[in-house]
């Protein structure tokens, strides 16, 4: 096992000092990969006790923040090291991720914020510059909707990704207990440090908010006509 760490560590050194983007990219999903395949946090790669658990706060500024901060959300909830919150900013303009796990998790996923923020803003720009054209006729609201939409899907897109990928390594190496072990720590840290929201509590109780506004809207009149007066003295 300490050589599969040691190989690691290399790959994530490789990944951080090589000024060739490209094989920076492969190193680092390659260690990411071995990771997963043997249950290795970066901590417990870079030789250091895995004992020191944390939180930080990655802000998203600007017209797409909203957009950004929720794909930001579910990418980073598709790894199986950290968990995480999101919310807005006093002023409502900008958002933000805050991520809880072990110190060295928490630094990584904050850096692949950084990175898929740029990444989305980027591809974002470059398919509008592309395509327009094709929506001309569209109102500026609209064009932004449009905008937006990309935006979340390039964050189901990566979530879809990393889902798959840990998916095959869990399946070829059997160590799904590993995985969820390793999870919950980060879960049982964010129930600590933020008593009002269990994570599983908290789950449950959105599932049944979810769940019974589906209902009750099933259940809705489609006619005002049909309103009796106990439903209205309930509706208003």
């Amino acid at each position: 096992m300490n050589k599969k760490k040691e190989q690691i560590r290399q790959l994530l050194e490789l990944a951080a000092n090589t000024p060739y983007p490209e094989e920076a990219k492969l190193a680092q999903e390659r260690a990411e990969i071995l990771m997963v395949r043997y249950n290795i946090s970066i901590a417990e790669a870079s030789n250091s006790v895995p004992s020191e658990y944390t939180n930080k706060v990655y802000y998203i500024k600007g017209i797409y923040a909203k957009a950004i901060h929720f794909g930001l959300y579910y990418a980073v909830d598709s790894f199986n090291t950290t968990v995480s919150l999101v919310g807005n900013t006093p002023s409502q303009q900008d958002c933000w991720v805050k991520i809880y796990g072990n110190v060295k998790d928490v630094d990584s996923m904050i850096e692949l914020c950084d990175s898929l923020e740029a990444q989305s803003r980027a591809s974002m720009k470059f398919w509008w510059k592309e395509n327009k054209s094709d929506f001309s006729q569209y109102s500026s609201y609209q064009q932004r909707m449009l905008r937006e939409s990309y935006l979340n899907f390039f964050f189901k897109g990566v979530a879809s990704r990393v889902k798959e990928v840990v998916s095959e390594e869990v399946k070829t190496t059997n160590s799904q207990d590993l995985v969820v072990s390793h999870k919950q720590k980060a879960k049982d840290y964010l129930d600590s440090q933020v008593p009002n929201i269990k994570t599983k509590k908290h789950s449950n109780k959105m599932y049944e908010a979810s769940s019974s506004g589906y209902t009750a809207g099933y259940n809705a009149t489609l006619s005002g006509k049909n309103l009796d007066k106990t439903k209205q003295k309930q509706l208003g």
